[in-house]
Order: structure tokens, then sequence, then C-alpha cells
């Protein structure tokens, strides 16, 4: 199921260039750009049962998987995204097959399973496989001639030998794949989304030739959104720490500052939970941007040039998804 996040992933990414840059570098492609804006994974997914029919070439796939030793769990849509999807699992290989389908991309395959200690194997046949870099001890292999039965003796041979699997259920299947897709877009978008290379990648994938400029360009906007993402997923993550009521009460009083911030973005956060920053501490910040200072040791540094009762106050400290500090201005209380 991995290979999906692949998938959306490079898809996102054109489409990024595509909202960013498409006025000033594209032109007359434009409209074929924004074709691939509707293929932006989001950030989480729902995966919801669905009573409609699997098309004929997603039906045939099923069959072939299910003459694998594989058993059907049923037929998903996702909520966020125009992706259907028919699962199965096969218990004793303690491995999930899922065959997608997309309105524009077409039906790809592929197997998943889980090591009991860490980490995964993927085998699919989708065609847009191997752009974006691997995530640690999360193995996926790529080939897009190889047919269901395939992608099946391919993952049996790319076992880690003597590795204990973790077991799979009908039961688990949607907690199991949108946690997965979590997993794989917070590691994404803690490395600050796309690499440099990543997006030459993409690029070199398209029709259309792109020069480094463009290229850059993209990175920049790939890296914003990562940063945009990152800030939304460690207030989730905060909010899940208090009840409703209390969650509404402070939501907008709250700011994050993550480790992946450039420092100039984390001053901008800061100085805006200052009434007027003073002379001295706007000068004292450019400082610290101007030696690349961390974002949050920027943060330790300067509430230090505060006032105890103006200073703002630490509510917590995450580590997940990345290191973070979620920060109120002490007079809220």
């Amino acid at each position: 199921m991995t290979a999906l996040v692949y998938f959306l992933a490079a898809i996102g990414v054109a489409a990024l260039v595509a909202v960013g840059a498409a006025i000033w570098f594209f032109g007359r492609i434009q409209r074929r750009l924004n074709d691939v804006v509707e293929g932006i994974g989001p950030f989480g997914i729902t995966l919801e049962q669905s009573s409609s029919a699997a098309s004929g070439e997603v039906e045939r796939r099923a069959r072939a998987f299910e003459a694998e030793g594989f058993r059907r769990i049923g037929a998903f849509s996702i909520r966020e995204m125009p992706v259907t999807l028919v699962a199965l699992l096969h218990a004793s290989e303690r491995a999930y097959a899922v065959v997608y389908q997309h309105p524009k991309s077409g039906v790809w395959s592929d197997v998943c399973l889980y090591y009991a200690d860490a980490g995964s194997l993927t085998v699919s046949n989708t065609p847009l496989g191997g752009m974006l870099d691997q995530r640690p001890a999360h193995v996926k292999v790529y080939d897009a001639s190889a047919d269901e039965r395939r992608i099946v003796e391919m993952m049996r041979g790319a076992l880690a030998p003597g590795a204990p699997l973790r077991a799979v259920s009908e039961a688990a299947f949607v907690s199991d794949f949108q946690r997965a897709y979590q997993d794989e877009m917070d590691w994404r978008m803690g490395r600050g989304g796309a690499t440099l290379d990543e997006v030459r990648r993409v690029a070199a994938g398209m029709p259309e030739r792109f020069g480094e400029a463009t290229i850059a360009q993209a990175r920049e906007i790939v890296e914003k959104d990562a940063m945009e993402k990152l800030t939304l997923r460690c207030r989730e993550a905060f909010a899940a720490t208090l009840n409703g009521a209390e969650w509404e009460r402070i939501q907008e009083e709250i700011v994050v500052i993550h480790e992946r911030l450039a420092p100039g973005d984390a001053w901008a956060e800061l100085s805006g939970m200052l009434d007027e920053p003073s002379e001295a501490m706007a000068a004292r910040a450019g400082e610290l941007i101007e030696r690349d200072t961390p974002a949050l040791e920027l943060v330790e540094t300067l509430a230090a040039q505060l006032p105890q009762e103006a200073r703002w106050r630490t509510l917590a400290r995450l580590d997940h998804p990345v290191a973070a500090l979620v920060l109120r201005m002490a007079w809220r209380g």
C-alpha cells in the first residue's frame, strides 16, 4: 500500500510546481499541470467502505491475487481523493494486497507486509515507482511490467531472512492502511518535503523539459508546503493531549515552533505573539537569524531577553512528527 504514497507524492511535486510557478514558467502547458493538481496527496487519508462494483480490470487483478491464496477484504474509497481500491489479505503469509484505480492514472497493484520489529516491504507494479527516496527500513520494489502473480513471487523472494512478520487481519486493514500513509507523510514532511534531487527526478519523468531555475523554484514551493503541514501536524498532536473544550479555548492563542522552521520564519511567528517587539529584541533576533540559529534554540535565547511576566510559556515539548515547542503568552495564563 505504500506504493500509493509514492505515487501521490510524485504527482504532488508536479502539482505544487503548477500551483506556485506555472504562471511564470509553464505558459502553454498550464492546462495539463492543472489536471495534475487533482492528484495532490493529502497529509492524511480516511478509508471508507464502498458498495460500488469494481471495474473489469480491478476485478481481474483481484482474482489474480485470490489465485495466489489471498482472501478478499472488500472495496474502499479514499474520502480525500478520487482513488478507489480493493483490498485482500493472505493470513498465513501475513501480507496485504491492494488493487488501486485512479480516474486519470489507471489501475495498479501492490503487496505489502510489516516486520514485527520495524520496517516493511512493498512490491508494486505502479509505473511511477522509484522517483522518490525510500524511507529507512521500508523497502520498496517496483516492476511496472510485473503482473499480480509475479509481484507476489517478488515479495516472497525479497523477504528479510528469518525476520518475524507482524500479523495482518481484515479488522486491522483500515487502521493499518491509514497509519502507513500517515507515517510515510510524517517522515517526508519531517525532512522538508521532497529534496532537490527528488524534484529533479520527477521533472525528468515529465514530457516537458524544465531548467534548473524552475526546479529550484519548485523545491522552494514543496518545502514551504511541508513546513505548513508539519505545523498543522504538531498542532494536531498537541490537541490530542487535551479535551475538546480545553483545545477550543486556547487553539487561537498558541504558536508552534518546530525544528524544521528557518530561523526567520520562527521569529516571524514569535514576534506575532508580542504586542510590539523592542528594538533590542528585534536586533537580537536579527543576529540569531544571520547566524542561522536553529529555530528551537532561537526560541530559548529570545525568551531570556524578555521580563518574566512578558515571556511566552511553553505548554508542551513534542518529539513527533518532529521536535517542536508549543507556546502561549504568559499573560494569557
